[in-house]
């Protein structure tokens, strides 16, 4: 096991010492477990048996509501830069967003290229 060495007294400089490792490799490592003497608990005992199915609906409701923010984002983006309504076909088409970096691009010269 290494030691770390102190300092003598007060001003010594720590740069002019050589300290050796902070923390040993051979230092256990301890788990929840067995720092606290808790028993692991599923995620279904702890918060009931339709838990997983609450948090999957959870999820895909917040997940539907990003895209529609970001769909609109999108679209706002297109008829901005390109003055034209966007349709579904644009905002999946790589020469679409190419035409709208180009855009921007010929806004802002010194702005890098956005990457999505």
């Amino acid at each position: 096991m290494t030691t770390l060495l102190i300092p003598n007294s007060d001003n010594e400089d720590l740069s002019e010492r050589e300290l050796g490792p902070s923390i040993a490799t051979d230092a256990p490592v301890l788990t929840g477990y067995e720092v606290r003497g808790a028993t692991p608990v599923s995620l279904n005992q702890q918060l009931g048996p339709n838990a997983q199915a609450e948090i999957a609906v959870g999820a895909t409701i917040a997940n539907s509501i990003w895209a529609w923010i970001d769909g609109i984002r999108m679209r706002l983006k297109i008829r901005k830069d390109l003055g034209r309504k966007a349709t579904q076909a644009d905002l999946t088409s790589i020469d679409t967003w190419i035409k709208v970096d180009e855009v921007e691009q010929r806004k802002e010269p010194d702005k890098p290229p956005s990457l999505g």
